[in-house]
């Protein structure tokens, strides 16, 4: 495992207003994959959280399932859309939370953070099945690629300026600029909080490791995608406009897998037409 700077975890302790709501996400894991687990086991977890229940409550009785008859109760909810979509449910309510405000360090809008979190575990979760992996944990490692960029960003400590005149000054991109003037960057950051938080280790080594992938020590195919995934998003139109904040693709990467140009274009399309499929859903909430 790359060593993670200790500073990095100091950051982490002084972060303020740090949503707890991604810890819930690991347990439910735990539970999807024990098959000798029940859909009441996954509902004790998730109804610790009364906002959380409440919210998918709210979304598994709308419209967009086309039930007339109320569920009153989460483990209701798990029988009638099952468990994947009730993990899935779980995502958008936690990426909800994580993009409660803009992330003001790094120029992003709310919207904008949660389209990308979203459109990235959309894409991690269709390449996942393709490669035969568990789909879960993609969709998992998609969605909270990002969230070391919520770490850095409520840190009073960390005034950010420096990065971007850092950026001007020595024509750097972003994660070089965080390295030379934090000592870490926000993929370190993000691995390090999944790693305290107890995830499992492909799904912090990949974050870890979006940004270079084939380093990663035990979970390369898990980098991979997400460094793959991250950059179709960018592809797609869903991400930061400035040129030394955009993704870039580790070439290697699809060599890894060993996929070609063409096996992109299928991934695109299933994962906009699954993007756009989730925007009418919550929009008949």
């Amino acid at each position: 495992m790359k060593e993670i700077p200790t500073k990095v975890y100091d950051v982490i302790e002084n972060v303020t207003e740090l949503p707890s709501s991604p810890k819930i996400l690991p347990k439910l894991l735990n539970v999807l994959n024990n098959p000798e687990s029940t859909n009441w086991a996954m509902a004790e977890i998730i109804s610790v959280d009364p906002a959380l229940t409440t919210q998918l409550l709210r979304w598994s009785n709308s419209s967009f399932y086309g039930c007339s008859d109320k569920c009153i109760d989460i483990e209701a909810a798990i029988n009638r859309i099952g468990t994947a979509e009730i993990y899935r449910l779980v995502g958008m309510s936690v990426s909800k939370q994580l993009a409660s405000k803009p992330l003001e360090k790094y120029g992003l809008h709310a919207k904008e953070f949660w389209e990308e979190s979203i459109l990235t575990a959309i894409i991690m979760e269709v390449l996942a099945k393709k490669m035969s992996r568990d789909a879960n944990a993609g969709y998992t490692t998609g969605l909270l690629n990002g969230i070391g960029k919520v770490v850095i960003n409520n840190c009073p400590a960390i005034h950010y300026e420096q990065i971007f005149e850092t950026i001007d000054k020595e024509n750097l991109n972003l994660v070089d600029s965080e390295n030379k003037v934090l000592g870490f960057n926000h993929a370190e950051a993000g691995g390090a909080l999944l790693d305290r938080w107890d995830f499992q280790e492909d799904i912090y080594e990949a974050v870890l490791h979006q940004y270079n992938p084939l380093e990663a020590p035990k979970h390369k195919r898990a980098a991979c995608m997400l460094n793959i995934s991250k950059h179709l998003v960018s592809e797609m139109g869903y991400a930061p406009k400035n040129e030394h904040m955009k993704y870039k693709l580790d070439p290697s990467a699809l060599r890894h897998l060993l996929l070609s140009q063409e096996d992109i274009e299928p991934l695109i399309e299933e994962s906009q037409k699954r993007f756009d499929e989730l925007k009418e859903q919550l929009m008949q909430v």
